[in-house]
């Protein structure tokens, strides 16, 4: 890896796996190029969520091994050392925010949102559609503004939302 950024001077350090964003921060100083290369990590999963009593805790599929905590602080660190660092939405940067106020950890960057794209034809039934959505199912976790975009169907459609 060091022979390939030495070799490539990148200008963006994509990190899709935010937990490596110090190694990667390590690996550049090493190499001088620091100054040069910005990284920019991505936390598409941030394994926290509310609890029955309306807290942000760990999400206990994280907690193989009691990593959930080292692994977190990790995220953490890569909002810090990141030259931008972001999510795929305001309810997950919520997430990372309270949790780090409930455990006194100080970010000093903010967390950018950066939502997936996504196909409205997707949602739309064609005018020339025979049947009608009726039924809409969506299972996960949404914001109200993330559901009121998704959700272009007609009154008579109910929806459900399961997280």
């Amino acid at each position: 890896m060091k022979e390939l950024i030495v070799q490539m001077h990148p200008d963006i350090f994509f990190l899709n796996q935010a937990e490596l964003t110090s190694h990667v921060k390590a690996l550049l100083v090493e190499t001088g190029l620091d100054k040069a290369t910005k990284i920019v990590s991505y936390c598409h999963y941030p394994a926290l969520h509310i609890s029955a009593m309306g807290e942000t805790c760990v999400d206990s599929s994280l907690d193989n091994g009691g990593l959930a905590e080292d692994i977190i602080g990790n995220l953490y660190s890569a909002v810090n050392i990141a030259d931008l660092f972001f999510v795929q939405s305001h309810f997950a940067k919520q997430l990372l925010e309270n949790y780090a106020n409930a455990i006194g950890y100080k970010l000093k960057k903010e967390i950018m949102v950066l939502p997936p794209p996504y196909d409205n034809r997707l949602f739309q039934a064609p005018n020339n559609a025979k049947k009608k959505i009726q039924f809409f199912i969506i299972i996960g976790y949404m914001t109200v503004m993330e559901q009121k975009s998704l959700l272009n169907l007609s009154k008579k459609t109910k929806t459900w939302f399961f997280s």
